[in-house]
């Protein structure tokens, strides 16, 4: 009699798994698809960390409600099953299902209906809300750190400018103050309201920036006496870097270099050079080499080792032109002489020290030297290249970033 029946119970067996799996499948799809959304609109609204802290990546709820609707369909299943069997509805499945449904439909109506869904949007809603005014509040202390950047700089610059541009960026200061002062007091409690205008005032500070005005003259006065091989503005940006990057003594002799300057060794410690190398610079030098073309003929190379150090480390002028007066045409030819021997071994020292990759783009430490010897027989460009190297010098002594106050001006002139 058990073979008579076990076909059967085995059949019903099969196909109660079978209804099972394709409702957890389809459970399981539906919730995978849930999520997808979930994680989309949560992404939308810039609300990721309410994703991350939802359960399985899905809405609070969501869970527990397909665990209570696979529970009734398994439980109602059950039931219709027994009940056409001609067999009782066994009692757990109907207390469980009288608790499932009591529980939801219950509790749903006595909250209002739908309260916990309107509670999580609220929350969601709010959520979101506080991370727009935080991500405002982070962008507003930026573009203030930015403003108040600017009116370093503007203050800065303005100060080595003549008297008719110091007055006019002394005005831009001011104004950048107060647009500052306002974003600042904003930022308290209208974080959206100070982005707007913290971003109006640093657009004031892009328009009227001390150094695209200093960057802007240069780069008219130096193309009027450059050559078409040098473009001003790879000079500019040469001049830039070099005087932003070198420090201590080599920083004295390139600014001395480019500036035109004297090259005192009571101001400029003197570079040491032997005297072969001493020999070599000597005639790189037109003025000595016609001065002491006898010495370089006869190879005279005591004479000419204590020349070079005489030449770089006496700074008593009168007491070197008694020394070497009868070589000389002239006090002024000698003094020329003595300058141009200067020159020659700081960019001897200098071609070492300055980074190669700053000054590639105008074709290297020479070419870069070259063209500001160009500069210096214009008075005009001379003033606009003072500006440009005092410009630099000013932000560095001020603890600033030469090379972040004027990336952005040389990137917008290009």
């Amino acid at each position: 009699m058990t073979d008579d029946h076990s076909g059967p119970i085995l059949s019903s067996l099969i196909l109660s798994l079978g209804f099972l799996i394709v409702l957890l499948g389809v459970l399981f799809a539906y919730m995978w698809f849930l999520q997808y959304r979930y994680y989309t609109t949560c992404k939308e609204q810039n609300n990721l960390i309410l994703f991350s802290q939802s359960p399985a990546g899905l809405p609070v709820g969501t869970i527990r409600s397909v665990l209570a609707l696979l529970i009734v369909i398994v439980g109602l299943s059950l039931t219709i099953v027994s009940i056409f069997s001609g067999k009782p509805t066994p009692e757990t499945i109907t207390a469980l299902l009288g608790t499932i449904i009591g529980f939801y439909f219950g509790s749903r109506s006595s909250g209002g209906g739908g309260g916990d869904q309107e509670g999580q949007v609220r929350e969601m809603q709010a959520q979101r809300d506080e991370a727009v005014k935080d991500k405002a509040t982070g962008d507003a202390n930026t573009l203030i750190g930015k403003i108040q950047k600017g009116v370093e700089i503007t203050r800065m610059v303005a100060d080595i400018l003549p008297q008719e541009q110091r007055d006019q960026f002394t005005g831009v200061a001011g104004k950048l103050e107060q647009g500052l002062e306002v974003a600042q007091q904003l930022s308290d409690g209208k974080p959206v309201e100070a982005v707007a205008k913290a971003a109006e005032v640093l657009n004031v500070f892009q328009n009227e920036n001390p150094l695209k005005a200093v960057v802007v003259r240069a780069l008219g006065s130096f193309g009027s006496v450059l050559p078409a091989s040098m473009p001003p503005l790879a000079l500019i940006t040469a001049v830039v870097g070099v005087t932003a990057t070198v420090i201590g003594v080599t920083y004295q002799r390139w600014r001395a270099r480019i500036l035109d300057l004297p090259f005192s060794p009571a101001a400029i410690p003197p570079v040491v050079i032997d005297a072969n190398t001493g020999f070599s610079l000597i005639v790189q030098c037109p003025t000595l080499k016609q001065a002491f073309t006898q010495e370089l003929e006869k190879n005279d190379r005591p004479f000419m080792a204590d020349l070079v150090k005489n030449f770089l480390e006496q700074g008593d002028l009168e007491a070197l032109w008694k020394q070497y007066a009868k070589h000389f045409e002239s006090r002024q030819t000698f003094e020329m002489g003595v300058e141009e021997f200067r020159r020659v071994a700081a960019d001897f020292d200098l071609r070492d020290k300055v980074n190669p990759a700053i000054v590639a783009p105008v074709g290297g430490y020479d070419k870069a030297v070259a063209a500001v010897q160009e500069i210096h027989k214009n008075d005009q460009a001379t003033a606009d290249l003072d500006a440009l190297v005092l410009s630099v010098e000013a932000i560095k002594k001020n603890g600033g970033s030469p090379k972040e106050a004027f990336d952005d001006v040389l990137k917008e002139v290009k």
